[in-house]
């Protein structure tokens, strides 16, 4: 175990910096999820307003503004305004995460477990996906385990002075988590806190049981609810209220001084996250935060779109594949005799991790990303569990381990050969190509290649390191995939030169990469009648839209006289189109790679 400790930290560091940051900056910012994080950021700079996010050159207030402010300060110390610069901040905290996972859970119980477990993260394809990409749930997943993992501190700590501190430094990491996606992150405080109070109640394991039964109860609730179309999310507040009453009912009661810890960091995130809401109360009255709540929290809880729409069972299905390739092994963790055994922080973990699946289970909106801060308390138990592979508790299950050991390597291994001849086949670039063979040799060698370490006799390390490996070579291929006609930046590009000449440049609507790209405001009109004008007009006017809205809106416009500037381009079919031809100067810079500031 000694020498496996030894080498797993440059191994897991080393792991993480390779595929967290090599060709970050490469693909082209083309999803609206991504340009809604990359530009608001811009804009501050540009209007130097801080507290107001904007986008596209409107009040942008969906989200708090700690991930922009981040960007920004990125932007401002790089001189550059590009896809690299945009993504920092978000692989930085990947990273961090990595490490913090390892040393919270090495912490609470074995350095090998808490190296297994932060390995499974950084192995999961949909956990590197995110941790490349600008977004909001990677930072806050790092903040609230962050405030997790100082709570867990906390309440085990018997000093005054150390458990104040603590809690002060938990607060700190939920008042940056609230500023980075608003109440989310108390759904797993709240769990934290129900997880704990349940383990350390004599009879915990009864009071698990009777929640277990509770959550199932709550969930035919749901989809009784569902079938009825009621709008009131009454199984979701049962389920909360049930498990607060399985927490505290009938035990010895929790002491003052583990309560002590999450009011103290509740007062703390508030006090973090106010200047803010004042500064936002003070410029625009308190309509816009009250909107803003009913929409986020409210309204979602019990409502959806048919794009986040979803039955109870939307995560549980599709955990396996997001945890892969640890998720495979989430059978393992109905060990009765293994949950007796353990060590505290096991049923911390597994509590947690479960009961913040089942919340968001019975929220109406549900999306894949909202699961990610119980990403590693969804691992942990695993982590543990195959860190002590041949112990009495597991010898049940090691036919199983076996048998998802050699199905992982079998697929890991096609899809490692796979990926270089599909980018020989579609998509040939040389240097994708060596770097997805070079990929794709690590991986295959982590599988098969004989080594003498103690860490590679390990069947689940060579498992995650190849398939980590494998990741990295997939994405690296979609990131040469989303550029010229499959991004919108040439576009965007030239629209913010032309509009930056004088030339009047008009949209149908404006999406948010391309806002990123485009550098300015660009004006958006919905009025078929003032767009076909302005075309048949003979001042230079042009208008963005999509290929589709302009033969429904604009009939005719190319017998007009009206020419295609350039498109269409990406999935949404964007065209330019204008009544004057464009110079060679516009075209070129527009080529130019991101902005300086």
């Amino acid at each position: 175990m000694k020498n496996i400790c030894l080498h797993s930290i440059p191994l897991l560091v080393s792991l993480a910096a390779l595929t967290i940051f090599f060709e970050l900056g490469h693909m082209n910012v083309t999803t609206d999820n991504e340009g809604q994080r990359a530009a608001p950021p811009a804009e501050m700079l540009r209007s130097g307003d801080f507290v107001i996010p904007t986008l596209n050159g409107r009040v942008y207030l969906a989200k708090p503004p700690l991930l922009y402010w981040t960007i920004a300060g990125v932007y401002t110390f790089t001189g550059v305004i590009n896809e690299l610069t945009a993504r920092l901040p978000t692989a930085i905290c990947a990273f961090s995460l990595i490490v913090l996972v390892y040393a919270f859970f090495a912490g609470a119980s074995n350095a090998h477990a808490g190296f297994l477990t932060a390995l499974g993260l950084l192995a999961s394809p949909y956990f590197l996906e995110r941790a490349r990409w600008a977004n909001l749930d990677i930072p806050l997943t790092l903040t609230t385990l962050a405030a997790i993992a100082l709570l867990w501190k906390a309440w085990g700590s018997s000093k005054p002075m150390k458990k104040l501190l603590l809690s002060v430094a938990a607060g700190i990491s939920l008042g940056c988590a609230t500023l980075l996606k608003g109440p989310s992150p108390y759904l797993f405080i709240f769990a934290a806190c129900i997880a704990h109070a349940i383990i350390s109640a004599g009879n915990s394991h009864e009071r698990v049981f009777r929640g277990f039964k509770w959550t199932l109860l709550c969930v035919a609730l749901e989809f009784l609810r569902m079938a009825l179309d009621v709008p009131f999310p009454f199984p979701l507040i049962l389920l909360s209220v049930g498990w607060v009453i399985i927490a505290v009912k009938k035990g010895p009661g929790t002491p003052p001084a583990q309560l002590a810890p999450i009011f103290v960091s509740l007062l703390v995130a508030g006090l973090v996250a106010a200047p803010w809401l004042f500064a936002v109360v003070q410029r625009m009255g308190l309509d816009p935060l009250i909107s803003l709540i009913k929409e986020e929290v409210l309204t979602r809880t019990h409502t959806a779109t048919r794009i986040n729409s979803g039955s109870p069972l939307y995560y549980l299905i599709v955990l396996p594949l997001l945890l892969a390739p640890w998720g495979f092994l989430l059978p393992l963790q109905a060990s009765k005799d293994f949950c007796v055994e353990s060590p505290p922080i096991y049923r911390f973990s597994l509590l947690t991790g479960w009961l913040s699946v089942s919340v968001f289970s019975l929220i109406a909106g549900k999306e894949y990303e909202y699961l990610l801060p119980a990403f590693p308390f969804l691992l942990f138990p695993t982590g543990l569990q195959l860190s002590l592979i041949g112990e009495t508790a597991l010898n049940r299950w090691e036919k199983w381990i076996h048998a998802w050991g050699k199905v992982t390597t079998a697929l890991i291994a096609a899809c490692v050969c796979g990926i270089p001849v599909w980018v020989l086949l579609r998509e040939y670039h040389p240097v994708l190509l060596i770097e997805t063979l070079l990929l794709a040799s690590g991986a295959l060698a982590a599988l098969f290649l004989p080594v003498r370490s103690a860490l590679f006799k390990s069947r689940a390390v060579r498992v995650a390191v190849a398939c980590t490996l494998a990741t990295t070579a997939g994405l690296l291929s979609r990131s040469y995939h989303y550029t010229g006609e499959n991004s919108p930046k040439h576009m965007a590009a030239l629209c913010g030169q032309m509009m930056s000449a004088g030339y009047q440049v008009e949209a149908s609507k404006v999406c948010p990469a391309f806002a990123f790209y485009a550098g300015c405001p660009i004006p958006v009109s919905h009025d078929p009648q003032h767009v076909h004008a302005g075309l048949l007009d003979t001042m230079p006017y042009y208008y963005i839209t999509r290929e589709r809205l302009l033969t429904e809106t604009t009939p005719g416009w190319l017998e007009s006289g009206c020419l295609l500037i350039e498109g269409p381009v990406t999935s949404k079919k964007l065209v330019l189109v204008g009544n004057t031809p464009l110079g060679a100067l516009f075209e070129k810079s527009a080529h130019t790679n991101g902005g300086e500031l």
